[in-house]
């Protein structure tokens, strides 16, 4: 695959990427998904405390993708006993 340069903002900064040409829209989709929550936090808070708002929007993303992660594997234990038994 090749790769291309792309830009992509996060709250007020633009940060410059080589990916992946097929990978290119879960990249944007990510960094939308990211200023969507970083402005949830952010009005949660009601703080422009840039440190804060980051700190509780990875916190924030690290547990669902825990959530996700442990009904993933719930989901393949349960299909792997019952096709053991």
């Amino acid at each position: 695959m090749s790769e291309i340069s792309i830009k992509i903002k996060i709250w007020d900064r633009i940060y410059p990427m080589k990916v992946l040409k097929n990978e290119e829209s879960i990249i944007r989709a990510a960094a939308k998904i990211l200023n969507d929550k970083i402005d949830a936090h952010k009005k949660q808070l009601n703080s422009n405390d840039k440190q804060n708002i980051m700190a509780i929007t990875s916190f924030d993303i690290i547990l669902q993708l825990l959530k996700v992660e442990k009904t993933v594997e719930k989901t393949l234990e349960d299909a792997n006993n019952k096709l053991c038994n």
